[in-house]
């Protein structure tokens, strides 16, 4: 676990020292607004081929569930909440940092685009995933364990709804 800590402290203070270079509207912009791309692609291919994307729906309303009852449970501060030196960007979150909600949903909802067979779209959303979660470090409101704890439940999630798909009576939409 010291491990585990010692990582994410040293990916965190580097990038967040290296935010000081570039103008902080920039990693704010990534950070909290590129999810309007990511939700525009949705939208798009959701409206294009609707019964096809419905499984992927149904992944982002248990991911998010999931991160519920995951923060309803497991309260981990968040970065500038623990080192008094991390600029934050005057972004303040009063829920847990673990794991990253962001993280959880994209992760998931670019694995079932991936899953449904629709894999130039997952490419694009697995892609503006990493620029939004490495900006989410950047700002000290996510260690890099919260991204990866989140990218791995949102993985799995979406694994075990394409798994299960004839079970959960969705395997008509796959």
């Amino acid at each position: 676990m010291d491990l585990v800590r010692f990582i994410d402290r040293t990916i965190l203070f580097f990038l967040n020292h290296f935010s000081f270079s570039i103008p902080q509207i920039i990693v704010v912009i990534c950070a909290e607004y590129f999810v309007a791309f990511f939700a525009l692609a949705i939208i798009w291919l959701g409206i294009k081929k609707i019964k096809k994307t419905i499984p992927v729906f149904v992944t982002i309303a248990i991911a998010f569930l999931t991160d519920q009852i995951i923060t309803s449970f497991y309260l981990r501060p968040r970065p500038y909440m623990a080192y008094e030196e991390i600029n934050h960007f005057d972004i303040i979150r009063d829920n847990s940092s673990f794991p990253s909600q962001h993280s959880i949903l994209l992760f998931a909802t670019a694995t079932s685009f991936w899953l449904i067979g629709e894999k130039k779209t997952a490419i694009y959303l697995y892609s503006i995933a990493v620029i939004i979660l490495l900006a989410r470090i950047t700002m000290g409101v996510h260690y890099p364990s919260d991204i990866a704890g989140g990218a791995v439940f949102g993985i799995v999630i979406a694994y075990l709804i394409y798994r299960f798909r004839n079970k959960l009576k969705i395997k008509k939409f796959y």
